[in-house]
């Protein structure tokens, strides 16, 4: 019955992370306290007591005294830069807040410049536009809207190429006309 206790106190031990958390403690401890007597049996041979081995050869209290004494100047030292860095925080946000205009000023402002700039506004919301119609894929519907449309543009381009044509010919033409005329006179036409 005893055999079966300690072996449900193994299983229940190796199955808790506690339990095994508490055996490694005790274990370290074990370790710890082997180590301290072979670390003391040397320093009882080097004329000092083990207690004054662990100590670094001062009293307990004075070594107590001054680890508090450092701690205590460490958590000055931390508190004082804390309330230094804190009071550069609250300047810089001090400053930000007195540079940053008001919602109101902001409103105000943007409503004046869309007001003198109206043009660009729409340009801009135009363009914006445009470019998304572009990106967008045509459908099959859009293109059979815009099949009239774009063959009368394709008509109305055809005319106009056909006249800037007919004006550079005749343009040409007039230049050829009057260049021997010019060159009789001592003109030369660029």
């Amino acid at each position: 019955m005893a055999m079966d206790a300690a072996d449900r106190m193994r299983l229940r031990a190796s199955e808790s992370p506690t339990a095994l958390g508490l055996m490694g403690a005790a274990a370290g401890g074990l370790i710890g306290a082997m180590a301290a007597r072979l670390m003391g049996a040397r320093k009882e041979e080097e004329g000092l007591t083990e207690h004054e081995a662990q100590l670094g050869g001062a009293p307990a209290s004075e070594r107590i005294a001054a680890a508090r004494e450092r701690a205590s100047q460490r958590l000055t030292r931390a508190k004082e830069r804390a309330a230094q860095r804190r009071g550069q925080v609250r300047e810089r946000m001090t400053r930000a807040r007195a540079q940053m205009p008001s919602g109101e000023e902001l409103s105000a402002r943007f409503q004046e410049r869309a007001e003198e700039q109206l043009a660009g506004l729409l340009l801009g919301a135009v363009a914006l536009g445009a470019a998304a119609a572009f990106l967008l894929p045509v459908s099959e519907r859009e293109r059979q809207a815009m099949a009239p449309a774009r063959a009368r543009a394709m008509e109305q381009l055809d005319k106009l190429g056909d006249q800037l044509e007919g004006k550079v010919a005749e343009a040409t033409k007039v230049g050829a006309e009057q260049a021997p005329a010019a060159e009789g006179e001592g003109r030369t036409i660029h």
